[in-house]
C-alpha cells in the first residue's frame, strides 16, 4: 500500500484522535501532578529551601520585626503574629514601686501561658521557685552567664532562664534576665521527695534548696518552642560592659 503522506486519510485521522483521546490527558494529569508537587514544595518551609533558597528559614528572619529599647539597651527581634507587651508591675516581697517587663508571646491574652520575658529588674516575684527537672540549655546568646532548660518527663523543654554575665547600667545585676516558657497541654504533676519517694503534689515541698523536685508530664507545641528558640537567639544588648 502506497501512503501518501501530504494527504489527509481516514488512518491519519484515526491517528489524531486516539493521540487526542488517550495521549493528551495523560500528559497533562502527569504535568499537572508534577506541578503540585513543586508547588508544595516551595510552600512547605520545611521542605522549600531545597528547591528555593530564598524561602529558607534565616531568609524569613530577615523579615521578621524588631523590639529595640533604648532605655533598657537592648532588642530582640520576632515573627508576624506575635506580639510585644510593656507592663510595669509591683514586686510581691520588695514593697512599693514598680518594675518594667517586656513580653513577646503569639497570643493577645492578658496572661499568655506561650511567652517570652525580658525582666531588666528582675522576676515579678522574689519568692523561691519550686525545684523542677532541669538541664543546662543549649541555646547560647551574648553575653550569657548560665542558661538552664526545665523539662518534661518526657524530655522535652517547656522553659527555659537565661542570666548574663554584664549588662547595662539600666538592669539589675544579680536578678536581670530572660525567660521563655510554652504552654503545657494534658499537664499532670507528682513529686518526688527528698528521700527518693513519689508522692502527691500538694504534699510536695519543692521549694529551692529543700530537696523535693516536681515532675512535671504532658505535652508541649513543637512548633511554638522552636520559634521561641529562633526569638531567643536574636536577643542582644546594644552596649554592655565588658564581662570578666
Amino acid at each position: 500500500m502506497n501512503i501518501e503522506w501530504n494527504k489527509v486519510t481516514w488512518y491519519s485521522k484515526l491517528g489524531a484522535i486516539i493521540l487526542f483521546i488517550l495521549v493528551v490527558p495523560v500528559l497533562t494529569f502527569y504535568i499537572g501532578m508534577k506541578y503540585q508537587e513543586t508547588k508544595s514544595y516551595l510552600l512547605d518551609p520545611d521542605t522549600s529551601s531545597i528547591l528555593n533558597p530564598a524561602y529558607s528559614s534565616s531568609s524569613q528572619e530577615k523579615l521578621w520585626l524588631t523590639y529595640k529599647n533604648d532605655k533598657y539597651g537592648f532588642e530582640i527581634k520576632y515573627p508576624e503574629g506575635w506580639f510585644v507587651s510593656e507592663q510595669d508591675v509591683g514586686r510581691y516581697f520588695e514593697g512599693p514601686g514598680l518594675t518594667p517587663h517586656f513580653y513577646i508571646s503569639n497570643s493577645l491574652l492578658s496572661n499568655p501561658e506561650t511567652v517570652i520575658g525580658i525582666h531588666p529588674q528582675g522576676p515579678y516575684s522574689d519568692a523561691p521557685f519550686e525545684k523542677t527537672q532541669t538541664q543546662p540549655s543549649k541555646i547560647k546568646i551574648q553575653n550569657e552567664r548560665e542558661a538552664t532548660d526545665s523539662v518534661l518527663s518526657n524530655g522535652k523543654v517547656w522553659e527555659t532562664v537565661i542570666t548574663f554575665k554584664s549588662v547595662p547600667s539600666s538592669w539589675n545585676q544579680q536578678y536581670g534576665s530572660v525567660r521563655a516558657k510554652v504552654k503545657i497541654y494534658n499537664q499532670t504533676t507528682e513529686c518526688v521527695k527528698a528521700n527518693g519517694r513519689n508522692s502527691f503534689e500538694f504534699n510536695c515541698d519543692a521549694l529551692a534548696g529543700l530537696g523535693d523536685i516536681l515532675v512535671i508530664d504532658g505535652n508541649i507545641n513543637d512548633a511554638d518552642r522552636k520559634t521561641q528558640e529562633k526569638i531567643l537567639s536574636t536577643f542582644r544588648f546594644l552596649d554592655v560592659p565588658a564581662s570578666n
